[in-house]
């Protein structure tokens, strides 16, 4: 089909004057995105869900700086609302905040007067630590700092909810690949009274400990731009770190037990059939 309107100059301007889908645009059956957003038609079109079509246009005019009086609505719902969502190739909610509330924006669509305290309390309560990060990394490169002296105590306390939160759902596995199992397998060799054994309980430990350091060493640098009289008033410990000794034994006693062979099923099983076969063929 789209080979089809490539060599059809005709019918694919029909099909653009007449797209009337966001689908449409993504599947190049329209105008380019960024035309239709300068434009001012981008609220023109049918989209899958509204939030679809609030992450899509307010992607588009951060990335453009497009100042248009249609898309003002679209501005103050994501204000009321700061609902979550996630689409592909578009901003997330936090970039989006933050770059809407810069001084050219607010400048053109008065977005600081869209604020709502308790629609803010219930967004940072809402976030999690990655979205902490992405907000602390925008509000620094936008030069955005009002909710780290209005709203200093409540972002002080809901960035902590947030840390010991990512603290205590930790995959170790995301972790495993950063460690020389094999250097510590050999550290941790043992004489047990008759021979040299591995003391995995020891193995367990150190890894767990390094998992602990290294989360520990993650949230600082996540939250690393804040303020410094906000960071000081946060705990960051690997004591809240929690790491399922269970997952780490698990994979320890897999590391250890050796591959099982591919069979080979052209091999000869000298089973119980095998041997009735040499003896056909020694007595025939």
């Amino acid at each position: 089909m789209k080979e089809y309107l490539q060599k059809n100059d005709i019918e694919r301007e029909n099909i653009q004057k007449n797209a009337t889908e966001y689908e449409q645009i993504k599947r190049g059956f329209s105008e380019s995105m960024e035309d239709i957003i300068q434009a001012g038609k981008a609220n023109l079109y049918n989209y899958a869900s509204l939030n679809e079509e609030m992450y899509v246009i307010l992607t588009y005019i951060c990335r453009f700086d497009v100042f248009h009086d249609n898309y003002g609505y679209v501005v103050e719902r994501f204000f009321k609302t700061l609902s979550y969502d996630s689409f592909e190739g578009m901003m997330g909610r936090c970039e989006l905040f933050i770059r809407l509330l810069s001084r050219k924006f607010d400048a053109f669509y008065h977005t600081y007067n869209y604020l709502d305290e308790g629609v803010l309390m219930e967004f940072f309560w809402n976030l999690d630590l990655g979205e902490f990060h992405s907000l602390i990394e925008s509000a620094e490169k936008y030069s955005i700092d009002f909710f780290y002296t209005e709203y200093r105590d409540v972002l002080l306390e809901t960035i902590q909810a947030a840390i010991y939160a990512h603290m205590e759902d930790v995959e170790a596995d995301d972790y495993y690949g950063d460690y020389d199992i094999d250097d510590l397998l050999k550290q941790n060799m043992r004489y047990n009274g008759y021979y040299e054994d591995i003391d995995t309980e020891s193995v367990v430990d150190t890894i767990c400990d390094f998992i602990k350091e290294d989360v520990e060493q993650e949230v600082s640098e996540m939250i690393g731009k804040l303020p410094q009289d906000i960071l000081n008033r946060i705990i960051i410990s690997k004591s809240n770190v929690n790491v399922e000794r269970s997952d780490v034994e698990g994979y320890i006693e897999g590391y250890l037990q050796p591959s099982e062979p591919e069979y080979d099923h052209h091999e000869r099983d000298y089973g119980i059939s095998g041997e009735m076969d040499v003896l056909d063929c020694i007595f025939k």
